[in-house]
C-alpha cells in the first residue's frame, strides 16, 4: 500500500516538470520558487492522506492474521517516515535538476537522510521500552 505513495509523487514531479519548465524559461523567478513549493506539497499531502488511514487501520488489519504480524506493525511507521520523508523531497527532484540546481536536491536529501535517523533511534527506542 506504500507503493501508492511513491507512484504519488512520481506523477506529481512528471507532471509539473511541463509547468516548471515553462516558467523557467519565461524567466520568472519568483513564480518559479512559488510554483515549486506548491509542487512539494502536492506530493505531500496525498501521501499522507494514503499513510495516515494505512497506519490507523494498520493494527486491526494485521490483526486477523498471525501473532507475527502484529509484532512487525511498529516497523510500518519507519518505513511510512521514511516513504513520506521521500515524498517531501521527491516531487521537486526533477524539476531542479532540469534547472541545474542539482546542489538544492543534495540538500534536500540530506535534510531529509539526517531526520530519517532521528527518527528510527526513536522508533527503537520506543519498541525497546
Amino acid at each position: 500500500m506504500l507503493e501508492l505513495v511513491t507512484i504519488v509523487y512520481s506523477s506529481v514531479a512528471i507532471a509539473v516538470a511541463k509547468r516548471f519548465t515553462a516558467r523557467q524559461i519565461a524567466g520568472d523567478g519568483d513564480g518559479l520558487a512559488a510554483f515549486l513549493a506548491s509542487a512539494m506539497c502536492w506530493g505531500v499531502w496525498p501521501s499522507l492522506a494514503v499513510i495516515a488511514p494505512l497506519l490507523a487501520f494498520g493494527r486491526p488489519k494485521r490483526w486477523l492474521f498471525e501473532p507475527k504480524f502484529i509484532d512487525a506493525y511498529s516497523a510500518m511507521f519507519f518505513r511510512a517516515i521514511c516513504v513520506h520523508a521521500h515524498a517531501a523531497v521527491g516531487s521537486a527532484v526533477r524539476p531542479l535538476v532540469m534547472v541545474d540546481r542539482a546542489h538544492a536536491c543534495a540538500l534536500g536529501y540530506a535534510a531529509v537522510f539526517a531526520i530519517i535517523p532521528t527518527a528510527a533511534s526513536c522508533w527503537l527506542a520506543s519498541s525497546a521500552a
